[in-house]
């Protein structure tokens, strides 16, 4: 018998699962696989068994039909594993007919899930397709991943070096060079670009200081 709520009628969870549990039990006494019918029962969205009321009047109490050659003998309702492993089954089966070129064994996997009549070496080609394509989905998600960071890195390069030439444009304005012709500059630069002196170097990086100093406390003032 369901368990009863406070109204008296079995709540919509525990009738899901005995009618789950009544196809399994019905294939398993004819000898016959479980069809997909049945992994879509399984599959049921749960977010609207979640919408039924928790007493619809439906059923007072079942009893489960018993294994041919015996009798009816109480079992645990399916585990919250198995029903998430048949919805991930029946959701796949849906994206991989909607996918333009599948794969082999993927074509071979949406074939042995919708047979009515799979065999015992059936459900274990499926088996080993299903934990192939489970992998294929993490590795899938593993590159994504990858990608995002790979591009995340990219897009922060992109960023330092914008703001490493803003910077550097500015210096033309604070020096007043701005209103020189592109070609004098980029002259300039090249010839500045030979020199090797240290000295020199020094005493430019001492006048360029004061000059960012007395800029920065400008900016302060102003």
């Amino acid at each position: 018998c369901l368990q009863k709520d406070s109204s008296g009628f079995p709540s919509a969870r525990l009738v899901y699962d005995r009618l789950v549990y009544f196809v399994e039990r019905w294939c398993a006494a004819e000898g016959v696989a479980v069809p997909l019918a049945a992994v879509a029962l399984v599959a049921f969205d749960r977010k609207e068994v979640g919408k039924m009321p928790e007493s619809d009047g439906l059923f007072e109490e079942v009893g489960a039909p018993p294994l041919r050659g015996g009798s009816s003998v109480e079992r645990s309702p399916v585990s919250p594993a198995e029903n998430a492993n048949a919805l991930w089954l029946a959701e796949r089966v849906e994206y991989l007919r909607k996918l333009k070129a599948p794969s082999e064994p993927q074509r071979l996997l949406v074939l042995l899930a919708e047979k009515p009549d799979r065999s015992p070496a059936d459900d274990r080609k499926l088996a080993v397709l299903v934990r192939a394509e489970r992998a294929d989905e993490r590795l899938g998600k593993l590159r994504a991943s990858a990608a995002r960071v790979v591009s995340e890195e990219k897009a922060a390069a992109r960023k330092a070096r914008n703001h490493r030439l803003i910077q550097q444009g500015l210096l033309f304005d604070l020096v007043g060079l701005e209103s020189r012709d592109p070609a004098e500059l980029a002259g300039a630069l090249a010839a500045l670009a030979e020199v090797d002196d240290p000295a020199r170097w020094g005493q430019w990086k001492v006048k360029g200081q004061a000059l960012l100093a007395r800029k920065a406390g400008l900016s302060e003032k102003g």
